[in-house]
This record gives C-alpha cells, structure tokens and sequence, in this order.
C-alpha cells in the first residue's frame, strides 16, 4: 500500500520516499500512516452506507421493472412491495452474518496520507475471506458470486488522489474523516485518538480543492450550463417531433424512440465519459428505430382486392416528413452527444 515512490516535501519542496513520515530536511511531519480495526454491524457510518445502498438499490430495481415493462408495452408495473421486502430482508441477513459471523463484526484497514493522496488497503484477515469467497464461488460454478468476490479482491487497496477530493468532513469524536468528491462519500478514514489531530492537519493541508467555493447546487452556470439546456430542450423537441408519424394505440416503437431520447438527454447533462456511453446507445437505438420507420414509411398498401393504393407515407405525407425531420435531428444531437465538446468559460 503506497501512494507513490517518492514523492515532493510541500514545505522545503525535497524529494522525499514513500515510507517517509518526518522531513529529514525541514522537519516537518509530511504523512501519516496507521491502521486501525472498524467495526461493521455497530459502525454508524457504515450503516448509513447500507441504508443508502440499499435505498439506491430499491429505486433502481423499480425503475428497472417499471421502464422494461413501458417499453415491452404492457403499461407501467412496478415490482410488488412484497416481493421487494423479501429480497431486501434476505439480502439484509446475509449482510449480517457475512460481517457479523464471518468476519467477527470487525475489518482491519491500514491507510498512508502523503501529499500525493490517500491509500488505503485491507488487513491479511480480510484479504484471505476474500480469495476464499472467489475459489468457492468458482468452483462452485457461481459466476455471479465469483463476480462480487473478485471484485471485492480488487477493492482490497488503492490510490485516492487530493485532486478527485471536493468536500472533507470531520467526525473528531468517532475518530472519523470523510472524503467525498462531488457528489458522494468516496472513501473513510478511521484515525486513532492519539493521532487524530495530525492526520487531520495533514488533510486539511492537502486536500486544496476542498477548500475552493463551489456552485450552488453544483451547476456551473454560464455558457456551459446554458449550451447543455438548450440541447436537452432541443432533444426533447426532436423525440416529440419524431413521434408524430406514430398512433399511441397501435404502435410500440415510439416507446424504444422515448427511451433514445431520454438517453441522449442524461448523457448530455451529465457529461464526461458516461456521455459519450449514453449518447452512443441513444444514437445506435435512434438509428434501427430510422431505418424501421422509413422502411414501413414506403411499405405498398395493397387494398382487398390486391389493387396497389400507393405506400404508406401517401396516407399523411406531412406529418411522414416531419417525423423524418425529427429522427434526422435526433440523429445529430445523438451524434453531437458522442463526439462534440461544450465550450467552459
């Protein structure tokens, strides 16, 4: 577990080894490492975590349901209260033992801060359950278990650098340190009482961008902000528009259509590399959904008889167009969302 091989002394700026903790030139103190036992079941910390997980996990598992089953056209189902207790009180119980019974309700963790930023990594205790769980489960042929357990494997340690850190919170009495970036909690420092003041310094020190005033809300208002919302009003323009050849009753594709629009629309608010993720789905769905619609645009319509009455897009030529229109520019906001950039001030 380390940051980096060496790294600068902030104070006298000499090039300093990773293992270094006091300035041998300035004095100062430049990191700090330690490591500490935490408590699972009884820690409030991380209980509040689970409770998150948890509430996350519920809204998703019913957006998914709701959003398949609109898209499958049988209306809007939403996955019984029942059915989603169940799951969540045997997922809750297994939680428990695992961390309760198989881990004997505690977690060893080592941490080093240097002006590089936060490493941290697991106990040999831990380390063992984890390469167990992942054997088991492979030779168990559970590729799902062995998923989780080798992705645990991978979460054993890492690097938080100072420059992803927006926010520190200090819990002096638990011992505890929050690093968050700018939206979540991304990692915990449990210091012992004898060196909490120290480590806190040194983070207070480090962690620069914390400092920095940030927007309300997080938007960065200006050109960025508003060239984002003129694309999201544009896109909503160009699904509706892209609509109008459809009839709700009879058709289902106008729901895939909504879904490609509402893609483009998160990928285009959020930014960085999820926007070029979500853009490229919304653009790839837009364009099948395309070539569909013009190929039963110019489908004949043959009458009982089997007299030829023309193709189907001679039954309302206007709106044909305009729906074309509306795919077209969808098309190119999808496009835009993969390989454009915004402006920033």
């Amino acid at each position: 577990m380390t940051a980096k091989s060496s790294f600068p002394c902030p104070y006298c700026d000499r090039k300093l080894s990773a293992e270094t903790v006091h300035c041998g030139f300035c004095g100062q103190r430049v990191a700090a490492t330690w490591s500490r036992d935490i408590r699972l079941v009884t820690d409030r910390f991380i209980l509040k975590d689970v409770v998150m997980v948890f509430v996350i996990a519920v809204v998703v598992a019913e957006l998914l349901v709701a959003g398949t089953s609109f898209l499958l056209g049988r209306g809007v189902l939403w996955m019984p209260p029942h059915i989603m207790g169940l799951i969540l009180v045997f997922v809750l119980a297994l939680s428990i033992f695992a961390a309760g019974v198989v881990l004997g309700n505690r977690i060893t963790m080592a941490f080093l801060v240097t002006p590089v930023g936060v490493a941290w990594g697991t106990g040999s205790r831990q380390k063992k359950v984890d390469r167990t769980a992942a054997a088991v489960s492979m030779l168990a042929g559970s590729p799902t278990a062995a998923g989780a357990s080798l992705l645990a494997v991978a979460q054993e340690s890492g690097l938080l650098p100072w420059e992803e850190i927006r926010k520190v919170t200090a819990f002096p009495g638990p011992g505890v340190i929050t690093l968050s970036n700018s939206w979540r909690p991304v990692l915990r420092l449990y210091v012992p009482a004898g060196e909490y003041e120290e480590v806190a310094a040194l983070v207070d020190r480090y962690a620069v961008r914390a400092k920095e005033p940030r927007p309300r809300l997080g938007i960065r208002w200006g050109r960025e902000a508003w060239v984002r919302i003129g694309f999201v009003l544009a896109t909503v323009a160009a699904t509706v528009l892209a609509t109008v050849w459809y009839d709700f009753n009879l058709d289902d594709l106008w729901r895939p259509l909504f879904l490609a629009g509402l893609l483009v629309v998160v990928g285009t608010l959020i930014g960085g590399a999820a926007r070029r993720v979500l853009g490229f789905v919304g653009t790839a769905i837009t364009l099948y959904l395309f070539v569909r619609h013009m190929m039963e645009g110019f489908d004949p319509i043959i009458g009982p008889s089997g007299f030829d009455y023309g193709r189907s897009y001679s039954a309302d030529p206007i709106l044909f167009v305009l729906s074309v229109v509306g795919y077209l520019a969808l098309l190119a906001l999808g496009v835009r969302c993969v390989v454009g950039r915004i402006s920033r001030e």
